[in-house]
């Protein structure tokens, strides 16, 4: 048993790769890229955020578990982790590398992130955090990570931990952001998570934003009904509000009223 932070993310389309493929290109899919997400994004991880830093002990302690088109995470994580400025920032940077590099590989993450108490053995796994992460992702109507209140609330906490000791929490200025979330029966102010470049120098940015999320919506021999064309243009308009988030966004996190 632990508590922390738990993620269910799901790949929009996937049942569309399924029918619209011969099965070898589905396996070799599964094999090299869906399989392999949870490791290869630590591994990559790692290289890029190195340096000075050691990011090993924090990324161990992801655990995350592919079921058919479905990534779950468990990270353990409470009150005593708040002086470990590195830990969640750390976290954090996973999920948003997890959803990147599944973007690029045309196969859109839909996710939340919830806290509280879990079970977590191999691959037998319990606990209500799973159930609200994956009801709230459920509803989210874009590719993209959005958080429960739980989690908003231990985010928050830490944040403002890190505020109070160190004045500033200039690392996770783009990471997080308030919005008005699409969700399938109402629209809700969330906090959410920059997946698209969070970071400086991070990835080279793309020309046509556009024409980025139609290619990764449409990868694999997906079909994009008139149902999934709302998922793919809030995608887009979230992508594009992300280019405008600087500190003064970031305090809208702390102030964050549910």
């Amino acid at each position: 048993m632990n508590k922390g932070l738990v993620g269910f993310f799901d790949i929009l389309g996937y049942q569309n790769i399924i029918q619209n493929n011969r099965i070898e290109y589905v396996a070799q899919l599964i094999d090299s890229k869906i399989a392999v997400l949870g490791e290869s994004t630590k591994a990559l991880l790692v290289e890029r955020l190195g340096g000075n830093v050691e990011p090993d002990h924090c990324l161990n302690s992801i655990k995350a578990i592919v079921v058919s088109d479905s990534i779950i995470l468990f990270f353990p994580y409470s009150e005593v982790d708040y002086n470990d400025d590195w830990k969640l920032f750390y976290f954090l940077s996973y999920v948003f590398q997890l959803l990147k590099s599944a973007f690029d590989a045309g196969l859109p993450l839909r996710g939340a992130i919830s806290y509280g108490e879990y079970y977590y053995n191999e691959n037998t796994f319990a606990g209500l955090p799973i159930v609200s992460s994956y009801g709230l992702s459920e509803r989210l109507n874009l590719s993209g990570c959005i958080f429960t209140e739980e989690a908003t609330k231990e985010l928050i906490g830490t944040l403002e931990s890190i505020m109070t000791r160190k004045g500033n929490a200039q690392d996770f200025h783009k990471l997080l952001f308030s919005y008005l979330a699409p969700l399938k029966d109402v629209d809700k102010k969330s906090i959410m998570l920059n997946w698209y470049q969070p970071f400086e120098n991070w990835d080279t940015p793309v020309n046509d934003v556009r024409q980025y999320v139609i290619e990764k919506f449409h990868a694999h021999g997906k079909n994009v009904s008139r149902r999934e064309v709302e998922k793919l243009e809030n995608t887009e308009r979230i992508i594009r509000y992300t280019k405008c988030l600087n500190e003064e966004t970031f305090y809208q996190v702390l102030k964050h009223v549910r």
